[in-house]
């Protein structure tokens, strides 16, 4: 009802500008805090006809048109289209994370809803969710540790343009042995500048090794590969069952430190074997 009210009253008063931002602090309190209860990045709301009538963070996609304007090639676009064309009330799209220019150019997904007054289309719904959203998912707040995974494991997502989508723990935790490592593997020296500006490896740290292409062709396995930086290590892959998406997890570790107990248990059984 909420959202309702907001789009009903946002939708009349969408011009003159004065009018939409007198109406959109109306309602920020109370959508500022769903966004913040539920982690999303932001709230947008945009009519039937593509304008963008409010936003919780006011970047420089609030007031512009989606379907005209300078960010009709965008995924929020993209997602605005699907929600305002559906057939379903239920209707929910996904997606796919991709650069977003108001954002700074940090990679960004969006899940849009259509939004009724009984049988009448006010209004599209969109949620902006942002790569620390997934980060935060992924790595347990960067717990690795404290979630089994040891010194060197990790779990990520991949795509099928075999780009992560959230970020290596080795460029987390030692991003300097981690461009020496992409460097080594002969990576373009571009790719590593960009992760140096951008500050993630979202959308640029290429993972096309022998578990995602399983992965993406519907296996799931546990197998020793190489992984993205030339090491050995246990990798369990499966797809990830995620609608408007096609993505696929990995769970990593080292093979010596997944081994280890295995290595010591064989150097013992040698030492005991000598003795006798």
């Amino acid at each position: 009802q909420l959202v309702i009210r907001a789009a009903q009253a946002l939708t009349a008063s969408s011009r003159p500008r004065g009018n939409m931002v007198s109406a959109a602090e109306e309602y920020e309190p109370e959508i500022r805090a769903h966004l913040q209860q539920q982690g999303y990045h932001d709230v947008i709301l945009v009519t039937t006809g593509g304008d963008i009538v409010f936003t919780v963070k006011r970047e420089a996609d609030f007031g512009t048109n989606l379907l005209h304007g300078p960010y009709r090639h965008s995924n929020l676009a993209a997602a605005f289209r699907s929600a305002s064309t559906a057939a379903q009330r239920q209707f929910a799209r996904f997606v796919d994370f991709e650069p977003y220019g108001p954002s700074g150019m940090v990679p960004a997904s969006f899940v849009a809803s259509p939004v009724y007054d009984a049988h009448r289309l006010v209004a599209v719904l969109i949620f902006q969710i942002s790569i620390n959203d997934i980060n935060a998912v992924m790595t347990e707040n960067s717990n690795w540790h404290d979630e089994g995974l040891g010194e060197s494991g990790e779990t990520y997502i991949v795509g099928t343009d075999y780009l992560m989508r959230n970020d290596s723990r080795f460029f987390v935790e030692q991003p300097q042995a981690y461009f020496r490592t992409l460097a080594a593997v002969g990576t373009d020296t571009s790719v590593i500048s960009r992760i140096r500006a951008t500050r993630t490896s979202v959308l640029l740290q290429e993972v096309r090794t022998e578990a995602t292409r399983a992965a993406l062709r519907g296996y799931t396995d546990t197998r020793n590969v190489i992984d993205y930086r030339g090491e050995r290590v246990l990798s369990s892959f499966a797809p990830l069952v995620i609608p408007d998406l096609r993505w696929v997890m990995l769970s990593e570790i080292d093979e010596r430190a997944a081994f280890r107990s295995v290595y010591a248990l064989r150097e013992r059984l040698i030492l005991s074997g000598l003795i006798i």
